[in-house]
């Protein structure tokens, strides 16, 4: 397991934000979700969720530098699309 994986949650809301504000580089930190380090699939234990990417976006512009990755955003996209089963 990561040794930050037992960072407080007033620890990890400060870094969440700093990383918001741009304060850090890219691929210098990411947002994993705490789940279950000992699940048979080696895709839920502690997947990333968000990233940091530098970049201007079609629809946002430099608003945010902190995209969810591909498997946090295929659920969401989902339910504004009223999809149930992809």
């Amino acid at each position: 397991p990561s040794p930050y994986r037992d960072r407080s949650v007033a620890e990890n809301l400060d870094l969440f934000e700093r990383m918001r504000q741009g304060e850090f580089p890219d691929g210098t930190k990411t947002l994993r979700a705490k789940i279950d380090m000992a699940h048979p699939n080696l895709n839920r234990r502690d997947p990333v969720m968000y990233r940091i990417i530098h970049a201007t976006h079609h629809n946002t512009g430099d608003q945010w530098c902190v995209y969810p990755m591909y498997d946090w955003a295929h659920g969401f996209e989902d339910s504004i699309e009223g999809i149930t089963h992809s």
